[in-house]
């Protein structure tokens, strides 16, 4: 402990100096999981955690949707289009699903 003389009065004050926490990612794991309400196994809750995940995934980049677009339109066989290949494609990348 550090010792501090108040001028005033000239008494010695003790004061214990402390540095500031720091937040690891342990304890920001706790904080978040202390904020978040408890878990439940309704349907609400399951749908809460399908929409948690939804907002994490990455939107997906011009690049990979021309890409995937491109293999689209060299696979097609029949009508369609670049529109309709970069549609297909985009619907595609953000619902995680592509077809054989």
């Amino acid at each position: 402990m550090a010792k501090r003389t108040t001028p005033s009065t000239g008494t010695v004050k003790r004061t214990r100096k402390t540095a500031p926490r720091k937040t690891t990612r342990r304890t920001a794991v706790k904080q978040i999981e202390a904020a978040a309400p408890a878990e439940t196994t309704t349907a609400t809750g399951a749908v809460e955690a399908a929409d948690m995940i939804e907002a994490a995934a990455p939107e997906p980049t011009d690049a990979q949707i021309a890409e995937r677009a491109y293999f689209l339109s060299l696979e097609r066989q029949g009508p369609g289009g670049p529109l309709d290949d970069w549609l297909q494609a985009e619907r595609e990348l953000r619902n995680g699903s592509e077809p054989a």
